[in-house]
Formats: structure tokens, C-alpha cells, sequence
């Protein structure tokens, strides 16, 4: 093994254990909220996409979604919604 964060043991049967408790192919495991949101962004999206996201976020999502994701070309327009109808 190179480097114990790259196919982890434990990672690994953790993944294998959420796939099949939630019935799915697959399942991946990160480190963090937020790399688990840059992962499904970025894996999902592309330039010229959209996404919306809540008005009200972390602060490290907010930034990465109203400054980071603008640089692959993916737009963000924020949307309080709870209350829709100021939107």
C-alpha cells in the first residue's frame, strides 16, 4: 500500500456494508461534509450546469458554491426555500 488513506481496509468494508445496507452498487466514504460535496459536485455536474443550493449553507459550502464552482464553469443560484415566494 502507498499511502493508508488510498483503499483503506477499514474504508473499504465500510463502503461494501453502506452499499448494501442502502441496496446500491456502490458506496464511498470521505473524510469530511465537505469532501463528500465536492465529490458528488464535481462528479455529477459540468460546465454549464446549474445547481441550487440554499440560501442559508456552511461557509465553506457557500463559498464553494458561489466562488470555486464558478471556475468549472457550473452556476449557483442560491434559493431560500423556506420561504419561496421572496425568491
Amino acid at each position: 500500500m502507498i499511502y493508508s488513506r488510498l483503499q483503506n481496509p477499514t474504508n473499504l468494508l465500510l463502503e461494501k456494508r453502506l452499499a448494501a445496507l442502502e441496496e446500491g452498487e456502490e458506496a464511498i466514504v470521505t473524510a469530511s461534509g465537505m469532501g463528500a460535496i465536492t465529490t458528488t459536485i464535481f462528479h455529477f455536474l459540468k460546465p454549464g450546469d446549474c445547481i441550487l443550493p440554499h440560501s442559508v449553507l456552511y461557509g465553506g459550502t457557500m463559498e464553494f458554491f458561489s466562488r470555486i464552482i464558478t471556475r468549472f464553469g457550473i452556476k449557483a443560484i442560491f434559493v431560500d426555500f423556506k420561504n419561496l415566494k421572496k425568491n
